[in-house]
């Protein structure tokens, strides 16, 4: 352990200042000029993407000068789920804060070990126990200051702050290659996929043109399908009356956006609405065997089926519910189909054209799916598929759980180290 008589007691607010941002007007914005940070801008790697920063004239940065940022400024966002998410400032034209995001000024304190005070499981645990409100969680800059640790004397905090700097950095290293790995296996997995649903099992089948150039050839026996022709709804939900605020602890189950992935429903953080709101919503119901697709936002194309046995539920409005017609196509089929690299360039290509509504139910419809005419033959395709999609996301898995496992020993030391637990010149020594 460090010795701790080279350490005192005291609150963030005696070595560092906290200011937040300013509530730009969005009728500002420009093409040109002073790009602002905001919440979305903050990465989980701690970068600052400013790829798709709002932008607001240069006369800006001198009117509101104290909520400007220089290269290597401390940020951190105040409010929504991300709250308590810290990102450096690392590019070398100056930028501004929007009000959801706030800078740190240290003035009597290493700026790395800073840096590394803010990344600590403690200093999270602050901002957590800290932040008020209801559904939408926020913090004050006063309220970012008031945490109490330990801190050494400049020159420790310094040696602290470097050991940490290569540790880190070798830890997110390993980190990248390993979300590199379950990358190529998502592009592997997409590929079985689209392999499966274009070409077939058969790698002797005669093979026809399908008239659609990124789908190619298809085998002789199968047809170019509307997927209008081969559901008997493509609809999605609505916003609940009340918005967040009828929400539930329980009660019938709400899908949205965020609970729709490629491998399936994933229900953490699934609400609940009342059977009143339900009875209001009821054509936006999904039914077992439902393929549903995210149509709006980030996650837009991503989509899974409702499994056999699923209890009452429904959908918001970023959800569409496609329901096959199982005499014609089965469900699991349909859903390979909608993961697959050929419905997943369409999607793409209309939301790359179309505003943030993101795509439309007429466009949906008008997908082109490469069906083989016997559901037996489908049936044999989902079979082989979804074994070997299993097999591949198996690894993914266990590559996930080790990036979990480095993510935690990284907090951990982060942790330990800026609290005084770590000796730091044994752990340079390797010991």
């Amino acid at each position: 352990m460090n010795k701790v008589e080279n350490w005192k007691s005291v609150k963030l607010k005696f070595f560092a200042k906290a200011i937040n941002g300013f509530a730009f007007n969005s009728n500002d914005y420009c093409d040109d000029g002073i790009q602002i940070v905001r919440i979305g801008n903050i990465k989980k790697d701690g970068r600052v993407d400013l790829s798709n920063a709002k932008k607001v004239p240069s006369v800006f940065l001198k009117l509101y000068s104290s909520v400007s940022l220089m290269k290597n400024d401390i940020v951190m966002a105040m409010t929504g789920a991300t709250i308590g998410k810290v990102g450096r400032y690392l590019d070398d034209k100056p930028g501004l804060l929007n009000q959801r995001v706030c800078k740190f000024l240290p003035h009597t304190i290493d700026r790395d070990f800073l840096w590394f005070i803010l990344q600590s499981n403690s200093y999270l645990e602050h901002v957590f126990l800290t932040a008020g409100g209801g559904a939408q969680a926020n913090i004050s800059d006063v309220q970012l200051l008031d945490y109490k640790t330990i801190i050494p004397i400049p020159f420790i905090q310094s040696r602290i702050a470097s050991f940490l700097d290569q540790e880190t950095f070798r830890i997110d290293t390993l980190i990248a290659k390993k979300e590199r790995q379950i990358e190529l296996l998502q592009e592997k997995r997409q590929a079985i996929i689209t392999q499966a649903v274009t070409k077939g099992l058969d790698p002797n089948a005669k093979m026809k043109d399908s008239g659609v150039e990124w789908i190619g050839e298809i085998p002789e026996g199968w047809d170019l399908i509307k997927l209008k022709y081969i559901s008997t709804k493509v609809n999605s939900g609505k916003t609940p009356r009340g918005g967040s605020e009828s929400y539930q602890d329980k009660g019938i189950m709400l899908i949205r956006s965020q609970n729709v992935y490629f491998d399936g429903l994933r229900l953490d953080d699934v609400v609940f609405i009342d059977e009143e709101t339900d009875q209001e919503m009821r054509n936006s119901r999904v039914q077992p065997m439902d393929v549903l697709l995210n149509i709006t936002g980030a996650s837009i194309g991503r989509s899974y089926y409702v499994p056999k046995d699923f209890p009452a539920s429904n959908v918001n409005q970023h959800v569409c519910i496609i329901r096959p017609d199982r005499i014609k196509v089965i469900t699991e089929y349909l859903w390979l189909c909608m993961a697959s690299s050929i419905i997943q360039k369409v999607v793409f290509s209309f939301e790359k054209g179309t505003s943030r509504e993101g795509i439309t139910f007429e466009q949906i419809r008008n997908f082109d799916i490469p069906l083989p005419m016997t559901v037996e033959e489908q049936s044999s395709i989902v079979e082989t598929i979804l074994a070997e999609i299993d097999r591949n996301d198996r690894i993914v898995n266990i590559i996930q759980k080790s990036i979990d496992l480095l993510k935690e020993y990284r907090s951990s030391m982060i942790t330990h180290a800026v609290t005084g637990q770590i000796d730091i010149e044994n752990m340079e020594k390797g010991k």
